[in-house]
Order: structure tokens, then sequence, then C-alpha cells
């Protein structure tokens, strides 16, 4: 089984958990904040000893040390193929969902899988609840598969994938 890689949302120390915890409240040992232990997209093989590890995507090009030797390493980025043969593969989300940050009304995108996670705002670094899915759709330029919540319907994004303009359908498109 992989270490997932992950930092707290408020102090940005460094934590890992093992696969075994994913969706589970941890608290992180330095500020003690509660967080559930994200489900990752990201799998990767330490460049040295070759442990099992993974991460969110939010932290592709993050300096982490292996939990196993302790040598320094970069996550990589999530469309990077595996460092070496018969590593495992990078998990690809099922869709990504699309909704604004409560705090700065950015828009943001997440996999499918951190729906019910709290997660950082890329602009205001506030902790943001990633929204429940109601609304599935795909891209009309690329047909990458997107979600957003009913409370979306009819708001324009820029599609995680290719950067092209979306509007959120007034009901289930896919």
């Amino acid at each position: 089984m992989a270490d997932i890689l992950f930092k707290c949302f408020e102090c940005s120390r460094h934590l890992v958990a093992e696969t075994e915890r994913i969706g589970e409240a941890v608290e992180c040992g330095q500020c003690k904040e509660r967080m559930l232990v994200p489900q990752p997209d990201i799998a990767f093989p330490c460049p040295t000893c070759k442990a099992e590890l993974a991460s969110p995507f939010d932290l592709a090009g993050e300096a982490f040390r292996c939990t196993k030797c302790g040598a320094g390493l970069i996550v990589p980025p999530a469309e990077a193929e595996p460092q070496e043969p018969g590593a495992p593969p990078a998990p690809t989300p099922t869709a990504d969902v699309l909704f604004k940050c409560s705090a700065c009304s950015k828009h943001l995108a997440v996999a499918t899988a951190a729906i019910g996670a709290v997660v950082n705002c890329t602009a205001c670094k506030q902790r943001v609840l990633v929204p429940q899915a109601d609304i599935a759709f795909e891209c009309p330029s690329c047909e990458a598969k997107l979600a957003a919540p009913a409370g979306m319907a009819g708001e324009a994004f820029d599609c995680p994938n290719c950067e092209g303009a979306v509007v959120v359908p007034h009901a289930a498109a896919v």
C-alpha cells in the first residue's frame, strides 16, 4: 500500500497517512487542526528506494521526504509517466467538480474524489468545502467529464482540462 503525502491546511506541515485512512479525520501533530486524509490523484515511486507514494493534484511540484528512506523528492505532475517500469500508474479522476470559493468567488475545479473534503482555495487560501456535484456534463471542446452543484447552473467556467469556455447546464447533460 502507498503512503499518502499531504499538507495541513492550517500550518502547512507535511503529513503522511496510509491509503487505508483515506477519508478519515486526522489531527496535525503541530497545530492540532483536524482534516480529512485526501484521496490521492498522483501515484509515484520514491526515486531512491522505490517505495509506493501518492499525493493530491495540488501538491505536484512540492518537495517532500520519502516516508521509508527519508530521501528528498518532488511530487511529480499527474500527467508524468511513472518513474520506473512496473510502478503504479497515476489514477485518473472520473470527473472534475466545478464550483466557487465561498470566500472570494474564485472558480475552482477538483477531482470528484474530493467531494465532501476541505481544500484550500488557490486564490485566497481559505479553506473551502467541496460541494456535492448534482449536474454531470462534458466540455464541448475536449469532451472532459465535468460536474457541478445545481447552484452553478448557467455559470461560465474555464474547462480545467483544455481551458475552453464551458457553461454549466441546467440539467444533467451526460
